[in-house]
Parts: structure tokens; C-alpha cells; sequence
């Protein structure tokens, strides 16, 4: 039987072909059922941009795909006409669909979020400007974005300097117990105690500061770029803490979201070095290693030390609220990386505190607290912190005017 003869014309207008980056969609799914938008710009620049966004949803779940443009080639689809041997030849444009990720914030601890989020007009006409947008009306955007971001941040600060200022106005010397829970609570960061998720109780941006998270994806670009055989002899060289360790093993497979672990992991590894230091290290003029990025040596001394004048010269200290305030950040960074189900056993061993103090923390960060059985030593038991919403924090910070 000789090969069938098919008569081919063109067929003018582009046929869009798509494919799901995570799988195929099911036979006994009603395609009907399937929203598609297509976007398309009305000029492509010769340099390698989207000519074509499309976003589909299904089954609750979003997807958006570009395609991108290639100057070195073009593609064409043959299309059948049902009935016949004509085969009409179409432009092609092929664009993968992936799902739609959270903000940053989210995706630390979820590739997607559970509730769609409804955004409204302006945030839907943000994201066209970002994808097909002159360069003037993405930097519109931006910096309508950063001022935003900074309001925000200055109202929740405010709040947490008068929520401090209630704490310590009922304090009375000498009461032991009753002063180390108010130096706890004067450290705490910014909350949102009317979260509705826990992703959002604490945000990222206040213990990561935008210009200190640019800085951080340069230093983070070893973990960014590790191998399997490089985190194993790392664990064995002892070069990272082992909660790091254990993070590293499970990073994402998403760019965005693998590359917001490791500024993450990082920034986490530089908290617990300066965590550890002694007083008469903090007191050297240069006491953070060379390599680190300015930014984030000037952030850190800045956040969590102190300097004052003695005689001709300047002392560098740590008083117990900063490193209360360092440890605080170092659990919220924990948190999130865990999912907001902490084990608090390898933090003992890498911050070289007890538990019982690392419970009073997490506590005040609204943290319950759990047992659980330890296969690997059935004599110590695993002691866990999560982070539930709404966020209920201990009566004695309810007492002291805590929020």
C-alpha cells in the first residue's frame, strides 16, 4: 500500500499549540470545562521576548505559558481538514503551560496556593505591563510596588513600637523570669495576628529586607547551583548547620522558588554565625567574614548590635534584647522553611542552646508545642513548634499588653 497523497495549502492565520509542563491532561476530562485568555502583543523587538501569553484555568488551578520568539527559525503546523486530503499549513506558535506560583512570600513553603487568589483590576493590568509592557511602564509599576511595600512596612513597625511601649511600661526590676519574657517579647517581629494562613503571620520582607534580598542572590548562588555529591560532602565537612543541610536535600525544582530557598538558607546561615559569636569577637572591628556581600555585614551589625563610646574609642556589644530579636529571626526563617512544622531538636545542637528556651520563643511567636516518638534515639523524644491560625500567644504576653 503506497503512501497516501495529501494537497497542501496554506492556511493563513497562526494555530497556538500548548503542552502542561507537569503532565498531560486526563482523556476523561471535559475540555469544555477549560477557560483559556490569549494575550498578544502587537510588536515583538527583534532580541528574544513573549509575542503570546495564554492562561487557562481548570479544576481550580491556573496555569500561564508564553511563547518565546526565535529569530533563528519558524515554526508551521500541518492541520487536516476532516473528510479530506488537504493539509493546510498554519504558522505555529508553541507555548508550555506551568502552573501559577504564589507571591515570594508563598512559594517558600508552597509551589501553589490552596485558595485561588481574586486579584482585581489593577493588579490584573500590573501583570500584562510586566509581561508586554514598555520599559517607563515597568518601571511604573515597580516603583508604585516598592512604595506600596514601604507603607506597609513603616505601619507595621509603628504598630510594633507601641505594642512594645505597652509591654514594657508594667515591668518591675527584679522579677526574674517576668524580665526575660519581656526582653523576649520587646524582639519580636512585626505580626499580623488576622492572618487567615500561616504564611502570612510573619511577613518575609521584615526579616529579609528587599535591598539585603538582592544582595543575597549572589551570595547564595553555590546553593543555588549545588549537586547531590556537593551537599553530601558538605554534611560530612560540617560547612553548613544541619538544619541547612537538610533543607538543601529537598530544594524546589522551580527556579523562582529554589532560588528564594537559598537566599533564604543563606541569610539563615549568616543569622546562626553571628548567633554564635562570643562578646570579645563581636568587639573585633571587622567581626563578619570578608566574602560577605557589604550590604548585608552593614544590615546585620546594624540590626542586632550595639555600639557605644568608651573613652577615645567605640565598643561593639550584644545585648540580650538583640540577640533575643537574632534568634526570633532565626525561628521565623526556620518556619517558613519548614512549612511552619518545626523540629526543634537540630536547632539545640546547631545554636548550642536548651530547649527550654527555644520553646519560651517559639511560644511567643505563637507557636504550640508537640512531642513526638524518635525512631533514631527512642530516648530523647522529637520536640516540634507549629504555627496554627489564628495565632494564640502565652497569658503572660496577653498580660503585658503583647498583641
Amino acid at each position: 500500500m503506497g503512501k497516501p497523497k495529501y494537497r497542501v495549502e496554506s492556511g493563513g492565520s497562526a494555530v497556538i499549540a500548548v503542552k502542561f509542563a507537569h503532565g498531560s491532561l486526563k482523556e476523561d476530562v471535559d475540555r469544555k470545562k477549560m477557560s483559556w485568555q490569549i494575550y498578544k502583543k502587537k510588536q515583538v523587538s527583534r532580541e528574544k521576548q513573549s509575542a503570546m501569553l495564554a492562561i487557562a484555568e481548570l479544576g481550580g488551578m491556573t496555569y500561564r505559558g508564553s511563547q518565546e520568539v526565535d529569530d533563528t527559525c519558524d515554526y508551521y503546523m500541518g492541520v487536516q481538514e476532516p473528510g479530506s486530503k488537504t493539509v493546510l499549513i498554519h504558522p505555529a506558535a508553541f507555548i508550555t503551560m506551568h502552573p501559577v506560583i504564589a507571591d515570594p512570600d508563598e512559594t517558600l513553603v508552597t509551589c501553589s496556593s490552596k485558595e485561588p487568589v481574586e486579584k482585581d483590576f489593577r493588579a490584573k493590568r500590573d501583570d500584562l505591563i510586566m509581561e508586554f509592557g514598555s520599559g517607563k511602564m515597568m518601571k511604573s509599576v515597580q516603583r508604585r510596588k516598592k512604595d506600596k511595600l514601604n507603607e506597609e512596612m513603616l505601619s507595621t513597625t509603628t504598630q510594633a513600637g507601641a505594642d512594645t511601649a505597652m509591654v514594657e511600661s508594667p515591668v518591675v526590676s527584679g522579677r526574674g523570669q517576668q524580665d526575660q519574657d519581656l526582653s523576649v517579647l520587646s524582639a519580636m517581629p512585626p505580626c499580623n495576628t488576622e492572618a487567615k494562613r500561616p504564611e502570612d503571620v510573619y511577613k518575609l520582607t521584615d526579616i529579609i529586607p528587599p535591598d539585603v534580598s538582592q544582595a543575597l542572590k549572589v551570595m547564595c548562588q553555590p546553593m543555588y547551583k549545588s549537586t547531590t555529591e556537593e551537599i553530601e560532602a558538605w554534611a560530612r565537612e560540617k560547612r553548613y548547620p544541619s538544619f541547612i543541610i537538610t533543607q538543601l536535600i529537598t530544594l524546589s525544582i522551580q527556579d523562582n522558588v529554589r532560588l528564594l530557598q537559598c537566599q533564604c538558607l543563606t541569610y539563615l546561615d549568616y543569622l546562626m554565625f553571628l548567633f554564635k559569636l562570643k562578646s570579645q569577637q563581636i568587639r573585633l572591628k571587622h567581626p563578619l567574614p570578608s566574602d560577605w556581600h557589604q550590604e548585608v555585614k552593614t544590615y546585620m551589625l546594624k540590626s542586632f548590635t550595639q555600639e557605644r563610646r568608651e573613652k577615645t574609642k567605640y565598643i561593639r556589644t550584644f545585648p540580650a534584647v538583640l540577640k533575643d530579636k537574632l534568634l526570633n529571626h532565626i525561628l521565623v526563617l526556620c518556619l517558613k522553611l519548614s512549612k511552619h512544622f518545626l523540629e526543634l531538636n537540630p536547632l539545640m545542637a546547631d545554636l548550642g542552646i536548651a530547649s527550654k528556651k527555644l520553646v519560651l520563643h517559639c511560644q511567643y511567636l505563637g507557636c504550640t508545642k508537640k512531642e513526638a516518638a524518635n525512631p533514631g534515639n527512642p530516648a530523647v523524644k522529637k520536640i516540634i513548634a507549629e504555627l496554627k491560625v489564628p495565632v494564640k500567644f502565652p497569658e503572660n504576653k496577653q498580660k503585658y499588653g503583647g498583641r
